[in-house]
């Protein structure tokens, strides 16, 4: 995997897994993601306009660590949820170990503006975020201001 395509899956993805394509076109969409905060604002900024849009019936779910259950409910044969927001290391893992179903990406809106490296047959990535490190500018003054990494990362000073 090229560096490119690396850290553009650093994104979390949504992932389609097993289910009948009859299934996909249900009018009951079962979503999951992480829960609290960060799902309430999924839902209200896209899963509840989506849905109305498509006149589907939105059912939502939540688990911080989903990827047990999908192996779960694929290896049992009993998949209940339909749509999962995961880390980019679990849609890997899952398209490797064939839990996903690949997507018909003609189906999801602006598909063709997504830049490849966030998508493929199985995820395409929607959100990105950075961490960034920074110091206080009351504590720091003149000469002392970190310029490079080994001076962010000096203690002493």
């Amino acid at each position: 995997m090229s560096t490119l395509r690396t850290t553009a899956f650093q994104l979390a993805s949504l992932a389609l897994f097993i289910g009948s394509a009859t299934q996909a076109m249900a009018e009951d969409i079962t979503f999951v993601s992480q829960g609290g905060a960060y799902q309430e604002a999924q839902s209200k900024a896209i899963l509840e306009p989506a849905a109305k849009k498509l006149g589907l019936t939105l059912k939502q779910d939540s688990s911080p660590k989903a990827y047990p259950i999908i192996k779960t409910q694929v290896e049992s044969g009993k998949v209940t949820w339909d749509v999962v927001d995961l880390p980019t290391g679990d849609c890997i893992r899952g398209e490797a170990e064939g839990l996903f179903e690949k997507l018909d990406l003609a189906l999801i809106p602006n598909a063709a503006q997504i830049p490849d490296s966030l998508k493929d047959e199985y995820s395409v990535g929607y959100i990105s975020y950075s961490t960034v490190l920074a110091y206080r500018t009351d504590a720091f003054k003149g000469a002392d201001v970190p310029k490079t990494w080994a001076d962010f990362w000096d203690t002493k000073k």
